[in-house]
Order: structure tokens, then sequence, then C-alpha cells
């Protein structure tokens, strides 16, 4: 397996990722996040959990259960 650290001293090494880490986060394009699920603790709660832990913003469309036939129906 290839390592990208190989051959580093391990103080190095550790700088590398830190240094790469930092890069990454400064370019990386961020994208929007959408999450439709029914307004219910199901599997969506873990989800929005995550993002909202993760301090990621997305938009939390939540719909009834009557409203699931015409929402089916557009997609």
């Amino acid at each position: 397996m290839y390592s990208v650290t190989r051959g580093l001293q391990p103080q190095y090494s550790t700088v590398f990722v830190f240094v790469v880490t930092i890069l990454h986060k400064q370019y990386i394009i961020m994208s929007s996040y959408k999450l439709t699920y029914f307004n219910v603790t199901g599997l969506g709660e873990p989800i929005r959990f995550l993002l909202s832990y993760l301090n990621i913003d997305f938009e939390d469309v939540r719909f009834e259960l009557e409203q699931w036939p015409s929402i089916k129906r557009s997609k």
C-alpha cells in the first residue's frame, strides 16, 4: 500500500497532514444539501443530527404522510 508520508519523519508527517487538511478546507467547493423526509423521527433523524452536529448547512424539508402521494408523483 502506498503511503503519502512514506519516508518522512513522524513530526513532518503530522505537519504535512495538518497543512493538507487546512488547504483542503480552504479550497473545497461547498455543496448545498436538501433533506426531504417525513415529519417523524425515523431514518431521516440520524442524518439531520449528523448534519447539525457537523455544522453543515442544509435545507430541511419535512412533510406529512398525507402529502406523500402528491410528492411521489411530482418526482
